[in-house]
């Protein structure tokens, strides 16, 4: 992302601290919007681990198989 935020900023004409500041305020989700895909799963994990957890009640996860 270094490289690819002064490659940026020139294309956006930044010339003063002040336009920086203000490029950089929105630079992050206008880089991140580049690299989001859409879940193809409706729940997050955290609701599966704890969907999986209530069928293991008194289980050791740490316990390894013998």
């Amino acid at each position: 992302m270094q490289h690819r935020l002064v490659v940026d900023m020139r294309l956006a004409g930044i010339t003063s601290i002040e336009e920086a500041n203000a490029f950089l305020a929105t630079y992050p989700d206008k880089h991140n919007e580049g690299f989001t895909v859409e879940s193809e799963r409706k729940a997050s994990l955290k609701d599966i681990a704890k969907k999986t957890k209530k069928g293991r009640e008194g289980e050791n996860p740490c316990k390894t198989s013998s």
